[in-house]
């Protein structure tokens, strides 16, 4: 119970924090790839950076901690005449863990204006991003990783390289770091004199399972019984080289009786506003939903996962490695 409440300070201080200051990433180069993970993250707030299950592009170390190889795809159309596409792949093997993941977003009949703001006529615009990062656990409970990305923006492109690392002191208690764009991919003069690189940004991290913890909160006032076995509290503040710190949120509850078969989650991003979703498991199939409440247009996520291969370990609920006895 004390780790429960210490958990939930620690959270609000760190929001406290991250709340002041500029909020705003818009006209950053690279914003495309903000929403880059998949639906289950995209509803607890994009808060993922200790969460192992948050995929390649949150933290290069935390498939180290995965128990199956994992495909993921996602296709969105957010906006009129704008697509967004991912696949990811994760491979975890013994102490090490790889991954790759394929980002496409596509804008279409854009208007060209010329130089006296006159309409010539409409183009079409994409952006690419593809990763591969590798993990190795160089301890039982400390991960680290690296990224390496090619990145293809307004016709041109760069590559970049991630850092990350993962400590699991606890089965149940998760701090994961990500230091994006180490080395900046950087796409030369826009032409007007501005060089379009993009920004450093670091990713600090917490992940807690709490279920001891719950029940006994749940028997404190008067709700003791088989409700729910457990929750997930995540939490990320992320600090780019162009903005102040921002805060993400995330919750994730599983109900006794459908235990990893139903997952309700909610959350709140600063970039976006609020978010929820759930999470449906059929046998090796996770199929996950996200809502994002944007300030502009609440928008809506759909992902697909396959988990797949021989597991490590023989509990066949849970998709983490314990850590050894």
């Amino acid at each position: 119970m004390r780790r429960f409440t210490a958990f939930i300070i620690g959270m609000v201080m760190l929001s406290t924090l991250a709340w002041a200051g500029d909020k705003q990433d818009g006209g950053q180069t690279g914003s495309f790839m903000n929403l880059a993970t998949d639906a289950r993250t995209l509803s607890m707030g994009r808060a993922g950076v200790a969460d192992p299950q948050s995929g390649v592009f949150w933290n290069p170390a935390s498939t180290v901690f995965i128990t199956q190889k994992k495909l993921m795809v996602m296709y969105a159309s957010p906006f009129p005449d704008t697509t967004y596409q991912i696949i990811t792949y994760q491979y975890p093997f013994g102490r090490w863990a790889a991954g790759c993941g394929i980002l496409h977003q596509e804008i279409q009949d854009i208007l060209s204006r010329d130089s006296n703001n006159v309409i010539i006529g409409n183009f079409n615009s994409s952006n690419d991003t593809f990763l591969f990062n590798a993990g190795y656990l160089l301890i039982p409970s400390f991960s680290a990783g690296i990224g390496f990305k090619r990145c293809y923006y307004n016709n041109k492109a760069a590559m970049g390289l991630d850092l990350g690392c993962l400590f699991k002191p606890t089965n149940n208690m998760s701090f994961g770091v990500n230091l994006q764009n180490f080395i900046q991919p950087s796409f030369g003069d826009d032409g007007y004199g501005y060089t379009e690189r993009i920004p450093i940004n670091i990713k600090i991290g917490f992940d807690g399972r709490f279920s001891k913890e719950l029940e006994m909160m749940l028997d404190k006032i008067g709700m003791g019984g088989r409700i729910l076995r457990e929750i997930r509290l995540t939490l990320d503040i992320d600090k780019n080289s162009n903005r102040a710190a921002k805060i993400h949120i995330g919750s994730e509850f599983v109900p006794y009786a459908l235990y990893s078969a139903l997952k309700f989650r909610l959350g709140y991003d600063q970039g976006f506003g609020p978010t929820a979703g759930l999470g449906l498991r059929f046998g090796v199939t996770n199929l996950d939903y996200a809502w994002l409440g944007h300030e502009n247009e609440s928008m809506h996520r759909m992902s697909l996962a396959l988990n797949f291969g021989q597991k490590e370990e023989d509990d066949d609920d849970d998709e983490e490695k314990p850590l050894p006895k």
